[in-house]
């Protein structure tokens, strides 16, 4: 097991920051993942590109996830420092 919906998001949401490898163009990697209360996770990452205005954002990738008929349970967006402090530890939703 590995922890409630909170922490499982998280988890998911770290993984997918390590995907990122342009960091020549924006040294942040974020990743963002949901958990759903029938315990199935999505995630994804940010998808960078060279003009801001084409950049994808991970929440954004996971919007066709949380409209279907899985009730999400909880939203996690974190960026790559998000361990590194008490602080920062991600932003959540659907708690």
């Amino acid at each position: 097991d590995h922890g409630g919906p909170e922490a499982r998001a998280y988890a998911h949401a770290m993984l997918a920051t390590d995907g990122d490898d342009r960091d020549a163009l924006h040294p942040v990697r974020y990743g963002a993942a949901v958990t759903f209360a029938d315990g199935t996770v999505a995630s994804a990452r940010q998808r960078k590109a060279l003009e801001y205005g084409c950049t994808l954002d991970p929440v954004g990738q996971l919007a066709q996830e949380m409209t279907g008929e899985r009730r999400p349970a909880c939203l996690a967006l974190v960026d790559q420092y998000a361990p590194a402090s008490k602080s920062r530890r991600g932003r959540f939703g659907w708690r």
